[in-house]
């Protein structure tokens, strides 16, 4: 009968292919990780910056300042802000027409020797100025008497330093349903107290509420 062969070293070597495979595994598995890890830290780098950016927004919608109306078309101005998690904001206001300006809010965050992430949102505010139809200095539906110390002015008029825009032209001084609503009485005879074009104006539109 054959003697059987000699395998000695045969376990040596399977447990050396094992050790190998294993170390690989640990290492695929560690650098999956770290990837894992680094993309979410650059997606939480990414979502501070587009808040950062909102922040921006939302701060200058909420404390406009009325010296900015009086700004040319086409000035541009920056403010800078801080929202408190470690992030940046640069907002540039550019004025476009008398009404219109565009406001872009860069934010930064994670800005170092690791790299970081910045955002910009852009947003349009228009102003919203109410167009007031004035009739008279006083309108009125019912009846009134004007007398005693009374004075009535229907002329625009422009105060300084209050940002007014030009006077525009007079109007009525007051405006009645009819002639027949109005009465004067005191240191008003006649309508004296009352300044404006025309003085008293008897127009149905007063009638309406």
């Amino acid at each position: 009968m054959r003697s059987p062969r000699n395998r000695k070293g045969m376990a040596l070597g399977l447990v050396l292919i094992a050790i190998t495979v294993i170390s690989v595994l640990i290492v695929g598995a560690y650098y999956a990780n770290v990837q894992e890890y680094r993309l979410g830290a650059n997606g939480l780098t990414q979502n501070r910056a587009m808040t950062a950016a909102e922040y921006g927004h939302g701060v200058v919608y909420q404390n406009w300042s009325r010296t900015w109306n009086s700004y040319k078309a086409g000035t541009t101005f920056v403010r800078g802000y801080v929202p408190g998690d470690g992030s940046l904001d640069s907002v540039r206001i550019t004025k476009l027409n008398n009404l219109s300006y565009l406001v872009v809010s860069e934010g930064k965050s994670g800005i170092g020797p690791h790299g970081g992430a910045r955002r910009r949102a852009g947003l349009l505010v228009r102003l919203s100025v109410p167009q007031i139809s004035m009739l008279g200095a006083i309108t009125t539906k019912g009846t009134v008497k004007i007398g005693g110390s009374t004075t009535i002015s229907g002329r625009d008029t422009s105060f300084a330093g209050w940002n007014c825009p030009p006077a525009g032209a007079p109007v009525a001084g007051a405006v009645v349903p009819s002639y027949s609503n109005l009465s004067y009485g005191g240191t008003c005879p006649g309508g004296t107290c009352i300044q404006g074009s025309p003085l008293v104006s008897a127009v149905p539109a007063a009638a309406v509420e």
